[in-house]
């Protein structure tokens, strides 16, 4: 299992004294077009990231209830993006999607998480 270090929260945080660092796991793993989406579950918080991707290519997190959360395009010159981080009391049900520059939308399968 992959693990990483995450800034927490409803929004990134403004600066290092206001940001808080939890281990995180990856929850869920979706591919496609060489395109790699996680879905980090980082303590009470999840956030989703797109790596292996192409410039504007957007990554967000969407509910059961078919709500998008974050979004985040990837920048010129990079190849990877975060979504933006969430509370799982806010989210539910989640899931990490993608949609790439001229391709159609795909995402990871829902995580179900206990709170």
């Amino acid at each position: 299992m992959l693990a990483c270090v995450a800034v927490v929260g409803l929004v990134p945080a403004a600066s290092a004294t206001e940001a808080q660092a939890a281990t995180c796991n990856s929850v869920k793993i979706a591919s496609k077009d060489g395109r790699t989406v996680y879905l980090w579950r980082c303590g009470s918080n999840v956030h989703a990231q797109l790596v292996n991707a192409s410039t504007g290519d957007l990554v967000f997190l969407r509910t059961a209830g078919g709500t998008s959360l974050g979004g985040a395009r990837v920048p010129s010159g990079k190849t990877s993006v975060n979504s933006g981080s969430y509370s799982l009391a806010q989210t539910g049900v989640v899931k990490a999607c993608v949609t790439p520059t001229n391709r159609s939308e795909w995402c990871t399968s829902y995580y179900v998480a206990i709170v």
